[in-house]
């Protein structure tokens, strides 16, 4: 939940409301240069992707070798932001011990030696964007089972310590353990959310009854406990994920990853789908380790918690006024709807 947590003033979130606009001061020529710096090797054709990106401006090129590399560049040198590149080479190395593909890092560079802002150079990977095959039902639900395959590989390879957010500081050592930076899991939980609820009232995003039916439903988070946290992904929308040359799923973009409960990676997941996709995502992680019968209830209460601070974040954003905004509101009575009954047929 980093878009609609991150603590920046409000010039920084309009800098990255711009999207796919470069860091300030950036130049090509520069970038080349602090790339060959930084990689050892030349990448003489970069130039910008043309491609949705929040905190990073994103280039595209080649090795020498002909090896297709992308370099992201942060627009921002604000802390939640910048750091979070740091731990990418350390999420890449967990994830490959877990047999969880993500593109490989090359290169980090947050010196600022050579340009003003920290980037990184990764493998671009050749593949497909699931979001292609969205209009193929039939097909997206079976590639939705293999990325909830993918999520259970992760949750069992790459335990953590600590809940929430990453704490690159705590990374810097390869022998430590990935660790979040709060120290329960409903102190994550509960972070900002009634000042979520007070935004989307604000906004006329909901009324006075709804924020009740809310704020009592989320008096429940507090509850849980008895998490064994893993790495979760936190954001895989199917922009995030690729398959690559032989159909296998690849995990993009983890700058929003946390430690937590994986059946908050599974509801966060869902939220990007109509509810008539969720028992496929089930179906795949299934396969790989079970998912408890009896916690229903608390994967509706962790749809609830993303689905308002989504919302929350397309507002800050700019982009309540999308056509998708209606839908991706409906969320928020989807999982009201569900934890105010009982039943759940997948979960």
């Amino acid at each position: 939940m980093l878009k609609s947590d991150i603590d920046a003033p409000d010039e920084i979130v309009a800098l990255l409301k711009q999207g796919r606009q470069a860091p300030a001061g950036a130049d090509v020529a520069a970038l080349r240069t602090a790339v060959t710096a930084a990689a050892g090797f030349n990448a003489g054709d970069l130039r910008p992707f043309d491609g949705p990106a929040t905190f990073h401006a994103v280039y595209e090129g080649h090795a020498p070798d002909g090896r297709a590399i992308m370099v992201r560049a942060s627009v921002t040198s604000h802390e939640d932001v910048a750091c979070a590149m740091g731990l990418n080479d350390r999420i890449h190395s967990a994830c490959a011990s877990a047999a969880v593909s993500t593109p490989g890092q090359i290169a980090c560079d947050m010196t600022h030696e050579h340009v003003s802002y920290d980037f990184e150079v990764v493998d671009r990977i050749q593949g497909t964007s699931l979001n292609r095959l969205e209009p193929q039902e039939d097909a997206f639900r079976a590639r939705l089972a293999d990325v909830g395959e993918a999520l259970a590989r992760c949750h069992l390879g790459v335990p953590t310590q600590g809940f929430g957010l990453l704490d690159p500081r705590a990374a810097m050592s390869p022998d430590a353990p990935l660790t979040g930076t709060c120290a329960t899991w409903a102190a994550y939980l509960g972070n900002h959310a009634e000042e979520h609820i007070h935004i989307l009232r604000d906004h006329a995003e909901i009324d006075g009854e709804t924020a009740s039916r809310i704020t009592e439903r989320f008096a429940e988070l507090s509850d849980i406990d008895g998490v064994s946290p893993c790495l979760l992904h936190g954001d895989t929308t199917a922009a995030n994920i690729m398959l690559d040359g032989s159909g296998g799923i690849v995990l993009l973009d983890w700058e929003d990853a946390l430690s937590g409960d994986p059946l908050f990676d599974l509801a966060a997941l869902a939220t990007f789908h109509p509810v008539e996709r969720h028992p496929h995502i089930f179906e795949g992680y299934r396969r790989m380790r079970p998912t408890p019968r009896d916690q229903a209830r608390v994967y509706w209460l962790y749809f609830l918690r993303i689905s308002v601070a989504k919302q929350v974040h397309r507002i800050r954003f700019g982009l309540n006024t999308h056509p998708r905004h209606e839908r991706a509101r409906e969320r928020i009575f989807l999982a009201l709807g569900h934890l105010e009954s009982t039943a759940c047929a997948y979960c």
